[in-house]
């Protein structure tokens, strides 16, 4: 059991690792769509599959160390509850590790939403501009009034044309 517990915490120590890694790869996306060089965008995502990979098979050989240990097969054992089979003294450094990893998954899962939410609003504005330079969606012109939604005649001119 101890070198389960020892191959436990060395998995969690690399899942801490990979969660750090990913996050440098987050801000550096989101350092590319600030700056507008959306080429980057690309090898920002081939590192984030890479690294993501990386974690899911860190964690699958975590859950498998775990499952060796675990009294009931059919209730496999949470990291909580192999902080309470620990030794007293060594409960404190574990119980931290967990918060660290814990802390350092919400940032990036926080950071990775943020940069979902940036690149969804550039998205819908460039959507927006496209429309209304192909006169797509309702008219933009003024009736007399100065409400929104007036005809320019029969065919509003276009200022982009379809034709390919």
């Amino acid at each position: 059991m101890n070198s389960d517990v020892q191959e436990i915490r060395e998995r969690i120590e690399e899942e801490i690792g990979c969660y750090r890694e990913l996050m440098a790869v987050v801000e550096q996306e989101r350092g590319v769509l600030l700056s507008g060089r959306h080429e980057g965008l690309l090898a920002c995502a081939e590192q984030k599959l890479m690294l993501a990979q990386r974690l899911a098979k860190v964690q699958e050989m975590r859950r498998l160390a775990m499952a060796r240990i675990s009294p009931d097969p059919e209730h496999p054992l949470r990291l909580r509850d192999l902080g309470e089979m620990l030794p007293a003294e060594e409960r404190g450094p574990y119980r931290t590790m967990l918060v660290k990893a814990q802390a350092l998954a919400e940032r990036l899962a926080m950071a990775s939403a943020s940069n979902k939410a940036f690149v969804e609003e550039a998205l819908d504005t460039v959507e927006h501009l496209l429309g209304i330079l192909a006169g797509q969606g309702r008219p933009q012109a003024y009736d007399a009034s100065g409400a929104m939604g007036a005809r320019l005649g029969p065919a509003a001119p276009r200022m982009l044309a379809r034709e390919v």
